[in-house]
C-alpha cells in the first residue's frame, strides 16, 4: 500500500462520423467499449434497417470484445496488451466478417467465456460554465468492499483482489504490484474538438455493456440522450447467456432464442449522463 502511486494516462479515443470518443483505458473498461463501437462501426450497424439482424450483430460486437476482454487484457504495466491491435480497422473488420456470416446463418459466433457479477459502484458527471466536463467512476467492487476499515478513519477499502483471474499464466492473473481488470469506463464524447457528452455507469461487469449500448445509439444512429438512454438493453460477457430488460421488443426476445442465445429478463446497469448543445448551451441530464 505504501509503495502504491497513482497513474495519469491519455485515454483510449475512437472516431465514429464527426464525434470523438474519449474513455478510460487499461485496467479500466473502457476498451472493451470502443472494441465493440469499432466492430459496430465495420458492420455498417447505423446503415442497416432497425430489425432483428441488427439487434444480433449489436449482440454479436459485444460478445466478441467481451472474448478478448477475459482472455487477453490485464495490466499493461505488467505484460504487452494488443491495445492498438484491438482498436485498428484491419482487427474490426476480420470479427465484422465473422459477425456477417454468423448472422446469414441465424447463428451466434461460438465463443466460450465464463461470468460473475460484481455491486458497488458510484458514477457521476460534473461541468463548468466554460464547457470543461468531468467523469468520474468509484468502486469498492462488491457492496462495501473488503468489509474492512481504516482504524480511525472511517475509510472502507476495496476488494480488488477478487478482480483477477486465478489462473496461473492468464494476462489478468494476480500478481506483485499488478492492478487487476475493472469494469469502470467513464468517456466523454468530443463534436468539433469540444465536448458534449459525459457518461459512466455503475452495476459491475454490465457497465461496459450499458454504456456501449448508450454511445451506439447517442453516436451511432444519432438518438437523442433522453432515447439512447431509455433505449433497452442487453448484457452478455461472450457466452450464450444473455440478459436483456423487460421492455426489450418481443419479436427480438423470440428471434435471439431461435438462434440459440439462452435469454433471462433482468437489470442493467444504471448510466448517467449530461450533454451540452454547443450552439445553443442548453444542457440535459438523463439516468437510468
Amino acid at each position: 500500500m505504501a509503495g502504491y502511486q497513482a497513474r495519469e494516462v491519455e485515454p483510449l479515443e475512437l472516431k465514429w462520423g464527426n464525434f470523438t470518443i474519449r474513455t478510460a483505458p487499461l485496467t479500466a473498461g473502457g476498451l472493451t467499449v470502443l472494441e465493440a463501437l469499432s466492430i459496430l462501426q465495420s458492420l455498417s450497424w447505423d446503415k442497416r434497417p432497425s430489425t432483428s439482424a441488427r439487434t444480433h450483430a449489436l449482440i454479436e460486437a459485444l460478445r466478441a470484445a467481451w472474448n478478448d476482454r477475459l482472455q487477453l487484457l490485464g495490466d499493461p504495466d505488467q505484460a504487452a496488451m494488443p491495445v492498438e491491435r484491438l482498436l485498428s480497422k484491419e482487427y474490426a473488420r476480420n470479427l465484422a466478417g465473422k459477425i456477417e456470416a454468423a448472422i446469414k446463418d441465424h447463428k451466434p459466433l461460438p465463443l466460450k467465456t465464463e461470468s460473475q457479477q460484481q455491486t458497488g459502484t458510484v458514477h457521476l458527471n460534473s461541468a463548468d460554465r466554460a464547457g470543461n466536463m468531468v467523469a468520474l467512476t468509484l468502486t469498492h467492487g462488491n457492496t462495501f468492499g473488503a468489509c474492512v476499515t481504516v482504524e480511525g478513519l472511517g475509510l472502507i477499502l476495496g476488494h480488488g483482489m477478487s478482480r483477477f483471474n486465478p489462473r496461473s499464466g492468464h494476462p489478468n492473473s494476480p500478481g506483485p504490484g499488478k492492478r487487476p481488470l475493472h469494469n469502470m469506463c467513464p468517456t466523454i464524447v468530443l463534436r468539433g474538438g469540444k465536448a458534449i457528452l459525459a457518461l459512466g455507469g455503475t452495476g459491475g461487469r454490465m457497465i461496459p455493456d450499458a454504456v456501449f449500448s448508450v454511445l451506439a445509439r447517442f453516436v451511432g444512429l444519432g438518438a437523442s440522450l433522453e432515447d439512447a438512454i431509455a433505449a433497452p438493453r442487453a448484457h452478455t460477457e461472450g457466452s450464450l447467456d444473455l440478459t436483456v430488460e423487460r421492455n426489450w421488443p418481443a419479436a427480438d426476445v423470440e428471434f435471439l432464442r431461435g438462434l440459440g442465445y439462452v435469454l433471462k429478463f433482468g437489470n442493467s446497469a444504471n448510466v448517467h449522463a449530461i450533454s451540452v448543445n454547443p450552439q445553443t448551451g442548453a444542457w440535459r441530464s438523463a439516468a437510468r
